[in-house]
């Protein structure tokens, strides 16, 4: 019996660049969803579907015949497909988390202003909900990076790392990003989260909000989780005295 092995990411986190413009081609398709699954596991494990029709044009005896990138031809059963296509399920039900970075800025903008972060963060909200390219040029140009063109496919690909990065803030400030965390429904506010930060960091005094807007972005963040973990210990000790 022929062994069968196939090499595909097990997560977000194992996502290489060149299978990230897979993905990204992959997302801009509409395919039902058994479909898509086979479709992306031939892409990402260098596999080629081979016609095996039987009668009336079904697969001949329940089996789905491939050939690999070494040539070598074989045949999968129903169930042997179906546990194969299992293992993307995270490409469907997971959030991507901290992924590959397909532009030239640190991956994680240990050098963005918390100004440039914000109006990127806003820029990137709207490409997700008009697709409009030129938007997500100007969101590229806000965190540094100099394109003037940029193809549909890219595009995606940006945004699938920048939810990757939204992620990642959520996981190291979550204080900061409680209940404003990004599901792809939009329903996150930037604009609404810049100005809850303002209200509580400028205390009170407006004419701050353009050092804030100028500071490293993580150096505010880490601000106002520290703020909220102070106030947080605070209204806890007033409930204790309560009681």
């Amino acid at each position: 019996m022929m062994r069968v092995e196939l090499t595909i990411p097990s997560g977000w986190h194992e996502v290489t660049l060149q299978q990230l413009r897979i993905l990204a081609e992959h997302s801009l398709l509409e395919m039902p969803r058994e479909a898509s699954e086979v479709s992306l596991l031939c892409k990402l494990a260098g596999l080629t579907m081979l016609p095996s029709p039987g009668r009336d044009g079904e697969t001949l005896n329940g089996m789905m015949k491939f050939r690999d990138a070494g040539g070598r031809e074989f045949a999968l059963e129903g169930w042997q497909l179906a546990s194969f296509c299992k293992r993307l399920a995270w490409f469907y039900d997971d959030m991507p988390c901290d992924i590959a970075c397909p532009v030239e800025v640190n991956p994680r903008l240990l050098a963005t202003s918390f100004g440039d972060y914000f109006h990127a963060d806003a820029l990137m909200c709207g490409f997700a909900d008009t697709g409009d390219i030129n938007v997500m040029l100007e969101a590229m140009s806000d965190l540094g990076v100099g394109r003037k063109e940029i193809t549909e496919v890219e595009a995606v690909m940006v945004q699938l790392w920048w939810r990757g990065f939204k992620q990642w803030l959520c996981d190291e400030y979550p204080l900061v990003f409680a209940g404003s965390r990004d599901d792809g429904d939009g329903s996150y506010s930037p604009l609404k989260a810049r100005q809850n930060i303002m209200l509580i960091l400028n205390d009170g005094h407006p004419q701050d909000n353009d050092a804030i807007e100028k500071a490293n972005m993580h150096d505010v963040l880490s601000a106002l989780q520290h703020h909220i973990e102070i106030a947080k210990k605070e209204e806890e000790v007033m409930r204790r005295h309560k009681r």
